[in-house]
């Protein structure tokens, strides 16, 4: 499946579509899922982006040569920035558990002004008439603070008020009560003064410490549990064999990603995954892409070769594109990695003998590689 998003020719600002095409991608019933880099908050839901796994549905589903175009609107694009995502889709005929999957270059989709502190169609505060009208819904009068009014004080301050003006049974009562609270404070405070200043009697003394008959001396030439590695070497690098051979791949990946794991750790993890296809390849594909979105070019370079049609390197539901292949050897190559030019070279060849065939896709990559 592939996957290419462009502004929405007859809406204009905040609305998009999302074409979608290849080999098993439904033509009703779609829902789809967004995902970006690795951490919290990593899924597009209604109101932003959040931790629980959700499918939206489009705003509107179409037929499109060779697969289905999703319009989508603000309460997409106006949380989408300019880099890739990930794209899940669900529909008639996809395995519940088994989403079809591809990456997502999202570009200058123009969003919509929905007012100030306003993303993705969530109401807020300072919400402008027409932001709502865009909404389809009418502005929410803000709510009026009302007083706020202590029932229970005012019943009980009627009968103070009332002795206070002409009650002279009732200022005599007020002030005995005040005299006696008064003493009682004083006797308080006294008696807690002088238990404080009153001489403590000395603790008694314990005596010398036992000694256990069975203690042992301590062995001073044991060695440490740990050897910590000599000044200006690397620490050793992380085993990722404590996969779980039960482990279901995708969700072992998920549960990682979700944790926010580094770079180094999630390409070990890949690696490992990369040997349980075809479930192990997809998960391998998050991790490598999540370390690549932070700057790793070594798992840039593995990502490439999963979208490199030139690569013989499998890659599980993730369909091969030399577009997307094209973007993670650059990456590569802009971090200088040794792997990166045979690649880009490699899938040059590959794209101008498909190009001379008359492959409309092919040439078009073709000309990503002019200088």
């Amino acid at each position: 499946m592939e996957a290419i998003v462009k502004q929405h020719p007859a809406k204009g600002k905040g609305w998009a579509v999302i074409t979608l095409t290849g080999d098993g991608v439904p033509s009703a019933g779609v829902t789809f899922q967004l995902r970006r880099s690795a951490g919290r908050d990593a899924i597009l839901g209604p109101n932003g982006w959040q931790a629980t796994e959700l499918f939206l549905e489009a705003a509107e589903s179409a037929p499109a040569p060779g697969g289905v175009a999703l319009t989508v609107g603000p309460e997409v694009v106006n949380h989408m920035d300019t880099a890739n995502y990930l794209l899940l889709v669900m529909g008639d005929g996809v395995a519940p558990k088994q989403p079809l999957q591809t990456g997502l270059a999202w570009r200058n989709i123009a969003q919509l002004d929905l007012g100030r502190g306003k993303r993705g169609g969530v109401a807020v505060r300072g919400e402008s008439e027409a932001a709502a009208r865009v909404r389809g819904e009418a502005p929410k009068a803000e709510p009026q603070p009302q007083p706020a009014e202590d029932k229970a004080g005012a019943a009980a301050a009627e009968p103070i008020q009332g002795g206070l003006k002409g009650d002279d049974g009732g200022k005599k009562k007020g002030n005995t009560g005040a005299l006696v609270a008064a003493v009682v404070a004083l006797l308080v405070l006294g008696g807690g003064g002088a238990w404080f200043f009153w001489p403590k009697p000395p603790a008694p003394d314990p005596g010398p410490p036992k000694q256990e008959a069975d203690a042992k001396p301590k062995d001073e030439t044991k060695p440490p549990d740990t050897v910590k590695p000599p000044d200006g070497l690397p620490p050793p690098p992380l085993a990722a064999d404590d996969i779980p051979a039960d482990a279901e791949p995708l969700k072992f990946a998920r549960d990682k990603l979700q944790a926010g794991i580094d770079a180094g750790p999630a390409v070990a993890f890949a690696d490992k995954l990369m040997a349980r296809p075809p479930a192990g390849i997809d998960a391998a594909f998050l991790l490598y892409r999540a370390a690549a979105q932070k700057g790793d070019a070594g798992a840039a370079v593995k990502l490439a070769r999963l979208f490199d049609p030139a690569d013989q390197t499998p890659s599980g539901s993730l369909k091969k594109s030399a577009d997307s292949a094209f973007d993670w050897y650059r990456q590569a190559a802009g971090a200088q990695h040794p792997d990166a030019a045979g690649g880009l070279a490699r899938l040059k060849a590959w794209v101008e003998q498909q190009a001379g065939t008359g492959d409309a896709d092919a040439q078009r990559v073709m000309k990503r590689f002019a200088p």
